[in-house]
């Protein structure tokens, strides 16, 4: 009776939930990512908006975020990203991030910042699009300043349904009016629209960047100056690194500076503090021993020299005996 019963109620929350979920003004939720370059490097947008959405209703784009593929371990002290919608309201969007992962950016080679939801009502008659589109995204940086990058790619596409017909009674029809919802939004920082820089300002601003980063290379040598193969480099670290038969680590996208870098061979450790300032080796060389103890060597050579002084004398006392 007690296994009917619970049954019977699992069966009515199932109804329930399915009735709620057909009446709402929105379809399923769908995650959606799209990529631009900005400044040089390739940066991922995401959000997740309902596949679609009734006419008149309110709806809320969610989870907006986005990840640059480097950041070359800067330290991101605030970004800003605006967004436009085409047949719902409000029109655009202008929001400054709450967080970023990991928080700071500080040495990090990328990351992701998250921005608040944005609550939008559907303007657009059943049949049309809601759109979705990448305006700005600007980034301010410790010691470059703001960097800013102009955006045209689609973020979102939702399509607009009709609202379901509802039958009348009396043998005459009407058609009821939307009823307006209201839906909780979520408190966001105000904030200002960035002003939009010109592309040559844009490029300026990319090549100040790219001045602060090279590629930085390590060269390990043994005494007589000969490339060491396979000795681990790191650079603050991280990032260890193989030497090849050439005897040099290579590693890009290193800001200029001040790095710890360390060589291990073998049971063989060296640290040492190099201003990285150019594409080159002449300060970030290393030499190690690749050869014998050199004072086993020394020992081996004089301990011969005395065997070899003990046979001579063995022999010329041997002589002396004999004749």
């Amino acid at each position: 009776m007690k296994t009917k019963k619970a049954f019977g109620v699992a069966s009515l929350l199932v109804t329930i939930l399915a009735v709620v979920f057909m009446a709402a003004p929105w379809g399923p939720s769908r995650a959606s990512a799209v990529s631009e370059t900005c400044s040089g490097v390739a940066t991922t947008f995401n959000a997740t908006a309902p596949a679609s959405v009734t006419a008149g209703q309110a709806f809320t784009i969610s989870g907006i975020n986005t990840s640059p593929a480097t950041s070359y371990g800067f330290t991101i002290t605030t970004s800003t990203l605006t967004l436009s919608a085409t047949g719902a309201t409000p029109e655009s969007y202008s929001q400054a991030n709450t967080s970023t992962d990991p928080s700071p950016t500080t040495g990090a080679q990328t990351y992701t910042a998250y921005y608040p939801n944005w609550t939008l009502t559907a303007t657009g008659a059943a049949g049309s699009q809601i759109v979705i589109k990448l305006v700005q995204a600007s980034a301010t940086v410790e010691g470059v300043g703001v960097i800013t990058c102009p955006l045209t790619a689609t973020l979102v596409a939702i399509n607009v349904t009709a609202p379901a017909a509802t039958p009348s009674g009396g043998g005459t029809s009407s058609t009821p009016k939307p009823t307006a919802t209201t839906t909780p939004t979520t408190p966001t920082p105000q904030t200002t629209t960035p002003t939009p820089t010109t592309s040559t300002e844009t490029e300026q601003t990319t090549e100040d960047v790219s001045k602060q980063v090279v590629t930085a290379k390590v060269l390990v040598v043994n005494g007589q100056k000969h490339p060491v193969k396979d000795a681990t480099v790191t650079i603050d670290g991280q990032l260890p690194t193989k030497t090849g038969k050439d005897g040099i680590a290579s590693f890009t996208g290193i800001r200029k500076g001040l790095h710890t870098i360390t060589v291990v061979y073998g049971k063989q450790k060296i640290s040492r503090e190099v201003n990285v300032t150019k594409d080159d080796t002449a300060n970030t060389t290393f030499v190690v021993s690749t050869g014998p103890n050199i004072f086993l060597v020394v020992g081996i050579g004089l301990g011969g020299l005395a065997l070899l002084a003990a046979a001579v004398l063995l022999a010329i006392r041997f002589y002396k005996r004999r004749y």
